[in-house]
């Protein structure tokens, strides 16, 4: 008698814990990484994940100009070392244009020896 019945809706268990944006827009949780998008953060700024059985939901601590905090929503990967990234979320970050990048394509040029003379042989006493 002293005991209600419970509720219909079952209650939901989430871990919450707070991270550091990286400067890829990745956020690490259970040695896995989530992305978010670049345009909404910084890199460092922290991040709210609020973790359930399968999915993680990514809040940031303050509130944009609607009053929203949920940046993402991803399933919740399974293992270690996994990206669950959605490409979209890397608008706004550089491209890389306009700086060296290297495609892996050309073998690289070993390296020319000069001769041994005089000014590159070992040393000597004067």
């Amino acid at each position: 008698m002293a005991l209600k019945p419970l509720p219909p809706t079952p209650y939901l268990v989430a871990e919450r814990h707070l991270r550091p944006v990286g400067k890829d827009c990745l956020v690490a949780s259970g040695g896995n990484l989530y992305s978010v998008p670049a345009r909404r953060v910084r890199p460092r700024q922290p991040v709210e994940i609020r973790a359930t059985e399968s999915q993680i939901m990514l809040h940031a601590t303050t509130a944009d100009s609607s009053g929203e905090t949920l940046l993402a929503t991803r399933p919740r990967a399974i293992g270690r070392g996994v990206r669950v990234v959605e490409e979209a979320h890397w608008d706004g970050l550089p491209t890389g244009k306009g700086r060296r990048t290297t495609t892996g394509n050309d073998p690289s040029q070993p390296r020319r020896e000069r001769p041994r003379g005089e000014a590159s042989g070992p040393l000597r006493l004067c």
